[in-house]
């Protein structure tokens, strides 16, 4: 009887704790959404914050019952080996649920200060333990120790990173819909802390503190979707990522067969599908302008052994068109031989390239577009529009061109920055940093006929690859009759993405990919800078340099640290092939943990 009520004290004693835990859990990260805390666990049920403490105290406690047994097993066999050995068990068992609970030491220096009271703790009471010579007092001593210590430290890291997963739901009745951050759930409920207003990122109420917490009955709840933990602060992507899984829910629910769009009745398509390309907080080379930009750069022919022929200023008009730059190659040595034919900057000669190159050209020989240091990252206009910052003055330029195949029309956005610098240690990105930046994607519709477009898929183009997306998997502007797709533009590489994470990706040489992996990374927040490129859209085909052959960019010593070819018939083959063969690829860049 003694025993059994012992036990049941025990079990009290460790809810309690438990519930005491959870609570501290979710003040913190309830604090750090802004919500009045104390108020938010008063109305949540103890039930809930049982559950999450538990989740806290699982590994602890597990760690503490396996080491409890071992050690009251063999620190009784009168040995001194087996003492130290169960000895060492312990302080095993104790690194590692310090190692899994407490938080990097340059974040939270008060991990350390907590680390090192619960060991001084747990060694005491693991000492009148042992001294006391009975077994029950040892395996209580290091239950006890392990589930007080394991709840410190989590409210510590909890503190020092507070984390929510970012959810979405779909319900029966209204709203039909919530985005926000999950709290956590009962047998008959779910809790969730949603997003204000619609939880669009063009709500005039996108940017204000989350303020509540919903109890939403789980009979009503016909779909839920959860991402990994994020952190909470206004600049993480917590806020993004669960917009973006509500987008997903939506279209695998709403699409029509098949992946398409409804039919748009649009008079200027390039205009309306545009895309909204969002630009990482943290992003120095902005799009910019190719003609201001050209008139802060050097043209530039290059060979090996020789000194660069120099052209400055650029007359755009001769980088392509009727009457080009030209160059005769010297048979031998430097300079010029007028006997050889000419080359010119219509043709293509940008360096390290393996195909379509006049014949006799060295790797490094050709033409390229020398940009002044400081505008490598150009000066721009961001602008406050609503709680949105927003990029103003920067064109995209646009090719258009019908598929041969199914007759519909492909509309390639292209975007261009001055520098492409991947984030990364210095040692790999060295290798992938060149002047100048031509990025895009592209958009299929099918003429429907009578300016009706039915849009089909949208091609996203990172490092050497490209994945078509659906219509109806690619997140649109809301409030904005929901036809231009939303962009993620990568951190330093302005890969294109159509969702907001870390990507990692192996860039390619010849078609063969290198150990050099680049680490993506796309946002999207208030303080990240927002392009609506339909503002300012340019024809392509009509500026004077399309179809220059050369890199725009300085001449490296590597392909990768090379400008690239801009738009021209030599940058892409096939540019308005259909994306009936790649729209179902498997996805190219691999996700992997979030994080600045």
């Amino acid at each position: 009887m003694t025993t059994a009520l012992q036990l049941l004290g025990a079990l009290a004693g460790f809810a309690a704790l438990a519930t005491l835990s959870g609570g501290a859990v979710l003040w913190i990260r309830f604090d750090a959404l802004r919500l009045p805390a104390d108020q938010a666990i008063a109305l949540l049920p103890k039930q809930l914050l049982l559950i999450v403490g538990l989740h806290v105290l699982v590994l602890p406690v597990a760690i503490a019952t396996a080491a409890a047994a071992l050690l009251v097993l063999l620190l009784y066999r009168d040995a001194r080996t087996w003492f130290w050995f169960a000895f060492g068990l312990v302080v095993l068992a104790a690194l590692v649920t310090v190692v899994a609970l407490l938080p990097p030491p340059l974040d939270a220096p008060l991990g350390w200060l907590a680390t090192a009271a619960v060991l001084i703790v747990s060694g005491l009471l693991l000492t009148l333990a042992i001294v006391s010579g009975q077994k029950r007092a040892l395996a209580a001593a290091l239950l006890t120790a392990f589930a007080v210590g394991g709840a410190t430290l989590a409210v510590v890291r909890t503190h020092a990173d507070p984390r929510l997963e970012p959810v979405a739901l779909l319900l029966d009745g209204r709203p039909s819909s919530i985005a926000g951050f999950y709290v956590g759930q009962t047998a008959d409920s779910v809790y969730v802390a949603p997003l204000p207003g619609r939880g669009a990122a063009d709500d005039p109420f996108a940017d204000a503190p989350v303020d509540r917490i919903a109890e939403i009955r789980r009979s009503r709840v016909l779909a839920l979707v959860l991402r990994a933990p994020t952190g909470l602060g206004g600049d993480d992507d917590g806020r993004e990522q669960a917009r973006a899984l509500l987008a997903d829910l939506r279209s695998a629910t709403e699409a029509p067969g098949g992946g398409a769009g409804a039919a748009v009745q649009a008079v200027d398509p390039v205009a309306t599908f545009a895309p909204l390309v969002s630009l990482h907080r943290k992003e120095r080379s902005l799009p910019t302008s190719a003609d201001e930009l050209l008139r802060h750069a050097t043209l530039v022919w290059k060979q090996d052994g020789c000194d660069a022929v120099t052209v400055r200023p650029i007359d755009p008009a001769r980088l392509a068109g009727a009457a080009p730059y030209a160059h005769h190659p010297a048979a031998r040595g430097c300079g010029e031989d007028p006997r050889a034919p000419a080359i010119t900057a219509a043709d293509h000669t940008r360096p390290f390239d393996t195909k379509d190159r006049p014949p006799g050209l060295g790797p490094r020989e050709g033409f390229a577009i020398d940009v002044d240091n400081a505008w490598r990252t150009p000066p721009a206009k961001v602008e406050r529009v609503g709680p949105q910052e927003t990029l103003k003055g920067a064109p995209v330029y646009v090719e258009q061109g019908r598929d041969p195949d199914t007759g519909g029309l492909r509309i390639t956005y292209w975007f261009f920055y001055g520098l492409s610098q991947p984030p990364g240690p210095g040692s790999v990105t060295s290798h992938l940093e060149h002047e100048g930046d031509w990025e895009r994607i592209s958009v299929q519709l099918r003429d429907d006929g009578g300016d009706r477009w039915t849009p089909l898929s949208v091609r996203f183009h990172t490092h050497d690859e490209s994945r078509d997306v659906p219509w109806a998997s690619v997140r649109k502007v809301d409030g904005d009759g929901g036809t231009h797709p939303f962009v993620y533009s990568a951190l330093g590489s302005h890969a294109t993405y159509w969702a907001a994470g870390a990507y990692e990706s192996l860039p390619k040489v010849g078609g063969t990919p290198v150990k050099l992996p680049i680490f993506d990374r796309a946002s999207a927040c208030t303080d990240c800078p927002q392009w609506r490129t339909w503002e300012q859209v340019v024809d392509v085909r009509t500026r004077p340099w399309y179809g220059f052959g050369g890199a725009w960019g300085k001449i490296g010593d590597i392909g990768g640290t090379t400008g690239p070819l801009g738009p021209s018939r030599w940058k892409i083959r096939d540019p308005h092939n259909s994306p009936t063969a790649t729209v179902h690829r498997p996805l190219t860049p691999t996700p992997v943990a979030t994080g600045d």
